[in-house]
């Protein structure tokens, strides 16, 4: 699918792209019809916006990061990277995959072993 093209911007900060790995974070810009249907299909998948890290591609912080991200050929706004993989565009299967790999890898609340007849 094509998604929307990412325009260059001046190179301030850089910013550590592994910074970004502890779960999904989605590089978007401003006015993206594909940046939006990436989080409503997260939503369909039983992943939050909130649950989401959103960067903004046009950010004049971010323009070390988006050189990078042409450099390896991401040329489509958003850009989503998880622990697993990188890739830029609306990508529905994508996205099924990786909203799964974070529902799996979430911890779930420990049970309490302790209180009236538990010690």
């Amino acid at each position: 699918m094509t998604g929307t093209p990412i325009k260059n911007t001046p190179t301030t900060n850089s910013h550590k792209e592994d910074d970004t790995m502890t779960g999904i974070t989605v590089w978007t810009k401003p006015d993206c019809t594909q940046c939006t249907g990436t989080f409503k299909f997260f939503e369909t998948q039983g992943i939050s916006k909130a649950a989401l890290t959103v960067k903004d591609l046009t950010h004049p912080d971010n323009a070390a990061q988006l050189q990078n991200f042409k450099e390896r050929g991401l040329m489509q706004a958003p850009i989503v990277q998880t622990p697993q993989e990188t890739w830029s565009g609306f990508n529905p299967d994508k996205i099924k995959t990786a909203a799964t790999q974070m529902r799996t890898s979430t911890p779930s609340p420990a049970m309490s072993m302790t209180g009236p007849g538990l010690r």
